[in-house]
């Protein structure tokens, strides 16, 4: 039976913008999941996925990140960060779990972060791996020795223009490999096998928008942050690190590893990866058989929180 939904709002720490989320409690609940989404796309794509977890005794949220979704101001600041860069993202994150675990009770808390949301929760864990009990790190690019060089290249185009400008340029160069691996597919191919998703994606003015200026720096600067080898501040916290095999975002299996490996060079004493085979970018939207071995293993990981 589907979960009644409620929906909430958290004001943005630095008041930028006001957060648009989605909270599916769970009967017999046994733990939280909170979510964030990826890069270009919003929290109504996860329903399926919070059904199922709230199915399983755990409640689920889900909001859309700064702008993305009904998280902006206005319809043309979708990929706007408001200026508010790493600092922006992390803190908004902290403020939804504060919220959230007010709706939850006391169970244990799960963080999961999908592509751009993936590099996003493994910052936040830098600084508040205390607040959670676990996390999901679902979809994240490897590491890019480009990043440093997109920053210089978006704040130079800034320069001349205005932070809400878009780049085709710079998004062809983040995406362009990806679409070109999975042609035969269509532009989305790259993202699932799963034609239908993709062309749901393709059909929704709130999916693959082209990014301002300010949400490419953001992006950047999140994957420069993430692969600093610094101190985590929680050593035990278990993380699940998982991707599809023929995720283009994980370049190789050999960088998909060596993702991996860069938590626990920070000190993370309980990292585990899968790699989903036949999979691709987004692992919640493959066909059936494949979704089902993902859901079932986050569902297996969470329960055993705590």
């Amino acid at each position: 039976m589907k979960p009644i939904i409620n929906e909430f709002t958290v004001p943005s720490p630095d008041g930028a913008v006001m957060l648009k989320g989605l909270f599916y409690p769970a009967v017999n609940q046994k733990g939280l999941l909170v979510i964030c989404h990826g890069m270009l796309e919003h929290k109504e794509r996860y329903d399926e996925f919070c059904i199922y977890m709230s199915e399983q005794g755990i409640s689920c949220a889900i909001f859309d990140m700064r702008g993305h979704g009904e998280s902006v101001n206005s319809s043309d600041e979708l990929g706007y960060y408001y200026k508010g860069g790493i600092k922006s993202v992390v803190e908004d994150i902290r403020a939804v779990l504060i919220y959230t675990r007010s709706l939850a009770g006391n169970v244990p808390v799960t963080l999961f972060g999908h592509s751009f949301g993936s590099l996003a929760v493994r910052s936040f864990a830098k600084k508040y791996g205390n607040t959670i009990d676990a996390l999901i790190v679902c979809g994240s690019p490897s590491e890019n020795p480009a990043a440093g060089a997109g920053i210089a290249v978006a704040e130079l185009m800034s320069i001349f223009g205005s932070l809400k400008n878009r780049s085709v340029l710079i998004d062809n160069l983040v995406f362009g490999n990806a679409r070109k691996a999975f042609a035969a597919d269509g532009r989305c191919g790259w993202l699932s096998s799963n034609r239908e998703s993709n062309a749901a994606y393709e059909g929704d003015p709130l999916c693959g928008f082209v990014f301002t200026l300010d949400g490419f720096i953001t992006l950047f600067r999140l994957m420069k942050d993430v692969y600093k080898t610094e101190p985590c501040v929680n050593q035990a916290l278990p993380v699940l690190f998982i991707s599809g095999a023929g995720d283009p975002m994980r370049i190789g299996n050999d960088e998909f590893f060596a993702a991996a490996e860069s938590m626990k060079k920070c000190g993370y004493k309980n990292v585990r990866a899968h790699l989903f085979e036949g999979a691709r970018h987004e692992i919640l939207n493959e066909c059936d058989e494949i979704k089902k071995a993902v859901y079932s293993e986050i569902a297996d990981f969470t329960k055993n929180v705590g």
